[in-house]
């Protein structure tokens, strides 16, 4: 099979001879695919300099499982709002961090240490069944929000980047379909499902304490300028 130029397809080993498989990688055949050591636009015999030789599908033939689609973008959605959550905090001050502004203990720095809770109650104690001293998190969601004179936003925000590798790593091993009984039996997919929506909710609430934060840091500027 030809494409024209320009195009990309995402491929499928289907018989490698001398070279490892290439599953689920984008290519470029516009570029000679030099970043593969491969020379040609058929995809279905691809040449490499070497004088192997690959031979590939695209998607058309043979399509990607949905199971796989599915878990792949509950992923990217898990680590989007993960990304959202650490970096709420980029820009404030340790005061603004600390802010009250709801009638709730909720705090910027609170919600972001909850969801590292959040990470080691459902990707790691409910997988492995460990304790929450031995995973260093709190012992009830109330108490995850809890702030200590110690707590910082860089050392916060270190914590749950932490927390989130040690997700993944544990995660990564597992597939959705597996079951586990750390907290109750539950399959690996529901654990995923879990975390997703908590952290959309936390995100959102976030959103909202940030918006205030920085509407209070514009008001408190303008009444010193009126003065």
């Amino acid at each position: 099979m030809v494409l024209p130029a320009g195009e990309a397809r995402r491929v499928h080993a289907d018989e490698v001879v001398g070279q490892q498989a290439l599953v689920g990688r984008r290519v470029a055949v516009d570029q000679g695919l030099p970043h593969l050591g491969l020379e040609g636009e058929d995809l279905g015999e691809l040449h490499r300099a070497d004088g192997t030789v690959m031979r590939v599908v695209t998607p058309h033939d043979v399509p990607i499982p949905w199971e796989d689609e599915q878990r792949l973008r509950i992923d990217e959605l898990i680590d989007e709002y993960r990304s959202a959550m650490h970096d709420c905090l980029d820009g404030l001050t340790e005061e603004e961090a600390r802010l009250r502004l709801v009638p709730s203990s909720t705090t910027l720095l609170g919600l972001v240490k909850h969801v590292t809770f959040v990470e080691g109650v459902w990707f790691d104690q409910a997988v492995t069944g460990r304790g929450y001293g031995e995973i260093g998190i709190a012992t009830t969601p109330a108490g995850s929000f809890a702030l200590r004179a110690s707590d910082t936003i860089p050392g916060v925000q270190a914590e749950y980047r932490r927390r989130c590798e040690r997700s993944r790593a544990t995660m990564a091993a597992l597939s959705p379909s597996d079951v586990v009984d750390g907290r109750g039996t539950r399959a690996v997919w529901a654990l995923h499902l879990q975390v997703l929506r908590e952290l959309a909710q936390h995100a959102g609430h976030a959103d909202i304490l940030r918006e205030q934060i920085l509407a209070h840091r514009t008001s408190e500027t303008g009444e010193t300028e009126r003065r």
